[in-house]
């Protein structure tokens, strides 16, 4: 998710919804927030239901989210590890596996499923990959 200042995915934070921030911190399962400007800090106060300041470390304030954001997988209960131009992908049983990800050209897997864009609405499109039920491993091969 694109989030500058206190610009979320090209708009204005202040001018958000509770539930319509809800949902770009659950679709992109979002579970900390750092902010340094006065006005991202006075938005993200504004939605104290469901992002919690935790600390200020100088002028830094680091928030938590505290709405539950459904982990990795838009379809499904697989568990992701993140490693450095990898992800790692287990208790995957869909035939298709949509991923909170955003999706590169460069994308393929280990195992040679099919790794395609998959369309939220949002700018950059998360991944799909077809796995046909299997666990696999996701490679950036920039």
């Amino acid at each position: 998710a694109n989030f500058v200042d206190s610009e979320l995915m090209g708009k204005d934070m202040r001018s958000y919804s509770v539930e319509e921030l809800q949902k770009v911190l659950t679709d992109f399962n979002i579970k900390w927030v750092i902010a340094r400007k006065a006005s991202t800090k006075g938005a993200l106060n504004s939605f104290s239901d469901i992002v919690l300041q935790e600390k200020l470390i100088g002028e830094y304030a680091i928030y938590k989210v505290s709405i539950p954001t459904g982990g990795f997988s838009i379809n499904g209960a697989a568990q992701v590890i993140a490693q450095k131009n990898e992800l790692h992908v287990t208790n995957s049983s869909q035939q298709e596996t949509i991923l909170k990800y955003h999706y590169l050209e460069t994308l393929t897997t280990k195992e040679g499923f099919t790794v395609e864009p998959y369309d939220t609405g949002y700018p950059m499109p998360f991944i799909k990959v077809k796995n046909k039920g299997q666990d696999f491993t996701i490679i950036n091969n920039y």
